[in-house]
């Protein structure tokens, strides 16, 4: 038969049981809370790294024009200066065309007082045979 110390042993196997079972749904109410705390927090950032990712390609597009300017504009000084420097080159070789008409013809005889005098003496004796003639 069952006695008086087996009914109370077994309440306060109860009891305790019952204990028990409230303190783990009050964990387990407090951790879903948390998990729902954490869920929402994951959304904000997944939120927040989809911003940053089309931020992010805006600014890579950014930067990708922003360098085909400065492409387009090296090429277009480069081919300025190209030209600047073949306009330049070509003034110059007619600035030095125009030296060469305008300077005075090189002397390709001597002028050592040796060849005046006998240019001198030529032009002499051709005066004094023109002379002859008449």
């Amino acid at each position: 038969m069952i006695t008086l110390d087996q009914i109370k042993q077994l309440d306060r196997k109860v009891r305790k049981a019952i204990d028990k079972i409230n303190s783990l749904k009050n964990e387990n109410n407090m951790l879903q809370g948390k998990l729902d705390n954490y869920q929402l927090r994951i959304e904000e950032l997944e939120v927040l790294i989809d911003t940053f990712k089309e931020d992010q390609g805006e600014i890579e597009n950014g930067i990708i024009g922003a360098l085909n300017q400065l492409d387009l504009m090296e090429e277009d000084t480069s081919l300025t200066g190209r030209e600047t420097g073949l306009t330049q080159e070509s003034a110059k070789s007619e600035q030095e065309s125009s030296d060469e008409t305008n300077a005075e013809p090189a002397i390709t005889e001597e002028t050592t007082p040796e060849a005046v005098e006998t240019d001198k003496k030529e032009d002499i004796g051709k005066e004094e045979s023109e002379l002859d003639i008449f």
